[in-house]
């Protein structure tokens, strides 16, 4: 063999090997990210899906702390109690049973939702034992109702006296959560502390007590519902009792995409390698300086330099091979940036969710909740516009309740309404459908509704609010950029709707609570008082005393037609 062909196999093979060592670091770098990718995926899935657990489990009880709130026991009498148990029953879907504990541990009253049967296996001593001795609220195991196998939790809260700080009765409730099951995105489930699955969107699984072991960190490994599976959870607390929400999804649907893009690897790199040796049998030299090149190139891509190029020195296939490497390398930088770019920008996405919820969820006055939620929804989206439109008594009129900024208060001020049947109205549109429009181009829908004092609009999108089964109103936001609602965003946006919808329905309760309450303690002081008179004079002073500080106005009144003695 002469020296020209030694020169060309040795060649070859130096080329080769420098193919297979860019083949495998491209498949590798891909296979990495992509697995970066699919778990970050999954955690941001889990931690979703978490919140909305932790949200709708916490949700019920603050509605029963509220209730516990307003349930003034000194002074009630067993039918009252009762008869205000039975009240709250009617106003609260998801509650079955409603019990009543005094502190030593004897059941007072007992509501049934009409249609349910009380299960007595069902009670814990728990559940006046930890409010009552420790004062915090209890929650008990997840479980599967035996009659209607829907998700069920009891949730139990302290009521103190109010001449003392001591616990003295406990209220408990049975609580519906088969909508939060229902809820479960496909792949997602819940895991008591023991790793016993108590939620899956199929109830089988629950019913045969089927068991799952978390990995230690989010990682590749067995599922739940497949022995290969992108694996990610989250822990809940409620109260002291631990569950784990794990989201799985089978890893060939993951990497689908990945095997595509191997492939092609593949096919561009054979495409490289025949270009190598046809240039190398013609210009031997210049191939020896060039693979230099390469190789220096490739050691420095493959320690992480993707800022490396190759000087483009002809318009030949050696030009050509330099560029495509450059390409190549671009490409691999520019997924590493996008990739980067995308997960903060999620992760920014889902940060700006948690805060909103953090600051409207103790929120209880109305109107201070609704310009909390549209000024932070406008600065933390960055949008032109948001506001709120509440239904109003009549169920047949959008009132714009409150809106952001200076344009907001004047926009309130002008009492601007949108009735229900406005088919030119995007807000109308939502509230009748109950679902979100986005109008990323305004000047092209039909649909648009535009004001004066928002000439820059240039995108809508509106998204209804809506809790415990009644229309609240509309979140409308507006951009003065067109297609500025991409899908994520509006997915986001469509998550704080449901968020802010649970905040007002809380505030709204608390303060008919609130309501109910104040009158209530009026009329039982006014009573007290009245029996403690002794001429007709007294009892009209009392009334119209305690009338006016219960009504809060200026000025109380009672005016009495006497007849005449002759008569």
């Amino acid at each position: 063999m002469n020296l020209q062909r030694r020169l060309i196999v040795f060649l070859v093979l130096i080329g080769t090997s420098a193919v297979i060592v860019q083949i495998g670091f491209i498949i590798w770098r891909n296979y990495s990210l992509q697995t970066d990718h699919a778990l970050d995926k999954q955690a941001l899935i889990a931690q979703t899906t978490a919140t909305d657990v932790s949200n709708a489990v916490t949700n019920r009880a603050n509605d029963l702390a509220v209730m516990s709130q307003a349930l003034s026991l000194d002074g009630l009498d067993s039918i009252q109690q009762h008869t205000f148990l039975q009240r709250w029953m009617t106003q609260q879907s998801a509650w079955s049973d409603l019990r009543l504990w005094d502190s030593s541990g004897a059941l007072l009253q007992q509501v049934t939702r009409p249609g349910m049967v009380s299960n007595p296996d069902l009670i814990n001593p728990d559940e006046y034992l930890l409010p009552t001795q420790t004062g915090h609220y209890y929650y008990s195991p997840l479980r599967l109702n035996p009659s209607t196998d829907a998700l069920e939790m009891t949730i139990a809260v302290p009521i103190t006296s109010e001449n003392a700080n001591q616990v003295r009765w406990v209220l408990a409730a049975d609580v519906n959560l088969e909508a939060m099951r229902a809820s479960l995105p496909i792949g997602t489930y819940l895991l008591n502390a023991q790793g016993q699955v108590v939620a899956h969107h199929d109830t089988a699984i629950v019913r045969r007590n089927t068991t799952y072991t978390v990995p230690e960190q989010a990682s590749i490994g067995r599922g739940l519902e497949s022995d290969w599976a992108v694996v990610a959870f989250q822990t809940i607390w409620f109260g002291n009792r631990q569950f784990v929400l794990v989201a799985e999804k089978p890893v060939l649907d993951v990497f689908q995409g990945f095997v595509v893009n191997v492939i092609f690897v593949f096919v561009f790199v054979l495409v490289i390698l025949g270009t190598t040796v046809g240039a190398a049998l013609l210009l031997l030299r210049r191939w020896f300086g060039h693979i230099h090149q390469i190789t220096q190139a490739a050691h420095a891509v493959q320690a992480g330099d993707f800022s490396r190029r190759l000087p483009i020195q002809s318009n030949d296939e050696l030009g050509e091979l330099s560029q495509a490497f450059n390409n190549v390398v671009q490409q691999l930088e520019d997924t590493r940036r996008h990739i980067d770019a995308e997960i903060q920008e999620r992760l920014g996405s889902l940060q700006t969710v948690v805060e909103l919820n953090t600051r409207i969820a103790t929120i209880l006055n109305l109107d201070r909740l609704l310009q909390d939620v549209v000024d932070l929804v406008k600065e933390r989206f960055g949008l032109y516009h948001a506001h709120i439109y509440l239904l109003n008594d009549t169920h047949d009129t959008l009132v714009l309740t409150s809106g952001a900024g200076y344009i907001g208060e004047l926009m309130v001020a002008e009492s601007r309404q949108i009735r229900m049947d406005n088919e030119q109205s995007i807000v109308a549109g939502v509230a009748r459908s109950r679902r979100a429009i986005v109008a990323n181009d305004v000047n092209k829908s039909h649909d648009f509704l535009p004001h004066p004092l928002l000439p820059d609009t240039q995108a809508e999108a509106a998204f209804v609010l809506v809790a415990r089964g009644q229309l609240l109103g509309v979140l409308d936001v507006q951009s003065d950029h067109a297609d500025f609602f991409d899908e994520e965003l509006a997915g986001i946006l469509e998550v704080a709707s449901v968020q802010i919808s649970t905040a007002i329905s809380n505030a709204r309760l608390f303060e008919t609570v609130e309501r109910i309450g104040r009158h209530e303690q009026a009329l039982g002081t006014i009573s007290r008082r009245i029996e403690s008179a002794t001429t007709m004079d007294d009892i009209l002073q009392v009334t119209v005393r305690e009338l006016g500080k219960a009504l809060r106005v200026p000025y109380t009144a009672i005016e009495l037609q006497l007849k005449d003695k002759a008569q």
